[in-house]
């Protein structure tokens, strides 16, 4: 069904299909979210949430929101002090994040390994639908 829907929307890409490979799991990574995705490089509607220019700065992550999607309701800043290569046996814990005009921050916590900023749609009948920007701790 979604093949053929995909070829109905898309017909002069040969039917092209988006196939997800991802090497590990991906627990917020859902189904209507690539759908979505899918449908803005098509042209047909609005695209997730997009944070860029991250930085990491006297102990403060942030970032610029580059596009809303359909209204930003609340952001997390995701850390692991976890340095495993494996990112499965990563062990992630996440803080409030503040969204100020067009800035996403958050404190970065003491001994964090790895961490990045997630901004979270308005909730309707869909899973939370979320734009990422990923940090290294420097």
């Amino acid at each position: 069904e979604s093949l053929q829907d995909g070829w109905l929307h898309c017909p002069n890409f040969c039917g092209a299909t988006i196939e997800l490979g991802l090497g590990h799991g991906h627990g917020g990574f859902y189904l209507p979210s690539v759908r979505r995705m899918a449908k803005h490089f098509a042209g047909f509607g609005l695209r997730l949430p997009l944070l860029r220019n991250g930085k990491i700065e006297k102990g403060v992550a942030q970032a610029q929101i580059g596009h809303g999607g359909k209204g930003i309701d609340h952001a997390l800043l995701w850390y692991t002090k976890d340095s495993n290569p494996d990112p499965s046996e990563r062990k992630w814990q996440s803080v409030t994040a503040t969204v100020k005009g067009t800035t996403v921050s958050a404190p970065v916590p003491s001994g964090t390994a790895l961490c990045y900023l997630t901004a979270y749609e308005k909730r309707d009948r869909d899973p939370d639908l979320a734009g990422s920007t990923l940090f290294l701790k420097p």
